[in-house]
């Protein structure tokens, strides 16, 4: 795990839970927030194997999608200050090694939500209200075998709690 600046960053492999200090930073940003709590989940689709969201090989109607979405999780921080965020990454398992799991799927999706803290930041939101961490390939909303679709397991989901 990477901890620095109030980001708390890591991994979370499958069928593990997470580690007890992300459970801690959750259990205590529900004591911080009015009660019931809500939250409304975001997701940033990204160009194959790389942190890019917003470049040339993503078309224009998901790049304007993803920064839509961007600006309304900027906009829901921004209106509710003691709401917090849960960046999760996650990438496309390709092979279903663990290998690939480990060196390369991993360290992609930690860049995936670093690539998200990153522009929130730049919109003034603290790192104190941002929980990061890389689920790699273990997290898929489609099937390995289901190639035409894959692009869905290229993304950051953000949860918004306030």
């Amino acid at each position: 795990y990477i901890y620095g600046g109030g980001i708390m960053a890591g991994i979370r492999m499958h069928g593990k839970d997470p580690s007890e200090s992300v459970r801690e930073r959750i259990v205590e940003w529900e004591r911080t927030v009015v009660k019931p709590m809500q939250y409304e989940v975001f997701v940033i689709m990204f160009e194959p194997d790389t942190d890019v969201f917003d470049g040339q090989g993503v078309d224009a109607a998901l790049r304007a999608e993803n920064n839509r979405q961007i600006l309304r999780v900027v906009s829901l921080l921004q209106e509710h200050p003691n709401a917090r965020a849960l960046i999760e990454g996650n990438a496309n398992p390709v092979i279903g090694t663990r290998i690939e799991e480990e060196q390369s799927l991993v360290p992609l999706s930690i860049r995936r939500a670093a690539a998200i803290v990153r522009i929130f930041e730049m919109h003034g939101i603290s790192r104190n209200r941002l929980v990061m961490f890389g689920e790699g390939g273990s997290r898929p909303v489609v099937p390995l075998e289901d190639r035409e679709n894959w692009r869905h397991n290229r993304r950051v989901e953000i949860r918004v709690l306030w």
